[in-house]
């Protein structure tokens, strides 16, 4: 395609960046169902028209190819695991024929057309990489929450720190290989969450993790298949080692093991741990719960707040077990006492200072 072709397409992406932002502000629905797809569905149409001007020949195609399904295949497993930890919630998608297809049109036809636009222009200019992060930003959330601290932050770890690693590995798939693997990758989890009737309840902590790992595997994996193929030697796993590093701390984090953390707000446990420092806790089983001893520290939970306290007392009351707790450093035991229901594990040990990042956080948000 020549360099003229390529300044129009850059020039009507851009004028319709103005087009996603007014209407992604004003008017959501038409956005999302009408103006969206029919625009990315013309585009398409131009490029498929022009299809001579891009190749889809790349090293290993099928080969490739399986590997991304595998990926994402894993990838949707994991993320599906994840419902058994955090529950399901009902699909927002209505699953009728007719509904389907309007979904199927409005989801896949734009990453058709964003991943096809994409090879045209980012491939040429790694600075047009931005353009395509604002294209898909959702200006109606921010403006909403805009006046809510913690919910923009976490709507910025979930989403848009997301989407743009979800760019950059799309624009690594379409330099290095071809446009056809970033479709793949991207269409997958989308049409998984409009074909199945529930979905993970995921909070934005997980949601967003998970979305940065795996476009992090993704470019690990093919980087590696890269560099094998081009040196045409055996490489070192390192960069594997690494990233199955990360993998299991990001799974520590999300409480998929046994043991998970928290971090300490206060001091009503000094001099054992103190705040800012990261507790590690084991889980129990059911039948453990009423078994706990005496001098024991629990996490337990009080509405969305998590307490690290001492028990100091076992009482029975109309045939169910509760512990009075009480803090090491503070002079009296804990007014309410608290149910098995609320017990969330046992105190292992603890890290020192390695929570301040979440307590300077919470604080601020909370302030």
């Amino acid at each position: 395609m020549t360099n003229s072709k390529h300044k129009k397409i850059l020039l009507i992406l851009i004028g319709y960046l103005f087009i996603t932002a007014y209407f992604n502000m004003t008017n959501v629905i038409l956005y999302k169902n009408i103006i969206n797809p029919s625009f990315w569905g013309i585009c398409l149409i131009y490029f498929l028209w022009n299809k001579k001007n891009y190749y889809i020949r790349f090293y290993k195609k099928e080969k490739q190819i399986i590997y991304m399904v595998a990926i994402c295949s894993v990838y949707l497993v994991f993320y599906f695991y994840l419902g058994f930890l955090f529950g399901f919630s009902k699909s927002p998608y209505r699953h009728d024929i007719l509904f389907l297809f309007k979904n199927i049109i409005i989801e896949i036809l734009p990453i058709i057309s964003i991943e096809t636009a994409r090879r045209m222009l980012v491939t040429k200019n790694k600075k047009n990489i931005l353009l395509f992060i604002l294209l898909e930003i959702n200006y109606y959330m921010i403006r909403v929450l805009c006046s809510n601290k913690e919910e923009l932050f976490q709507y910025i770890c979930s989403t848009i720190l997301p989407l743009i690693a979800c760019n950059l590995v799309c624009t690594y798939l379409s330099s290095k290989y071809s446009f056809i693997l970033s479709i793949i990758y991207r269409s997958l989890k989308k049409i998984a969450i409009v074909f199945l009737p529930i979905l993970p309840n995921v909070n934005w902590f997980a949601s967003g993790c998970i979305d940065l790992i795996f476009p992090t595997i993704v470019y690990v994996f093919y980087e590696y298949q890269f560099t094998k193929a081009r040196k045409n030697k055996k490489e070192k796993p390192t960069s594997f080692i690494i990233l199955l590093l990360c993998i299991s701390f990001v799974c520590f984090m999300l409480g998929i093991f046994p043991y998970k953390p928290i971090a300490i707000l206060s001091n009503s446990m000094t001099p054992t741990f103190s705040r800012g420092d990261v507790l590690i806790f084991k889980t129990l089983k059911e039948e453990e719960l009423t078994q706990i001893g005496l001098n024991t520290i629990i996490v337990y939970q009080i509405g969305e707040q998590n307490v690290a306290h001492r028990i100091v007392n076992k009482v029975e009351k109309n045939n169910k077990i509760f512990y009075q707790t009480k803090g090491d450093k503070n002079n009296v035991e804990d007014r309410i006492l608290v149910e098995t229901d609320q017990i969330k594990g046992v105190y292992v040990f603890s890290i020192k200072y390695a929570g301040f990042p979440s307590v300077w956080l919470y604080e601020y948000f909370h302030k």
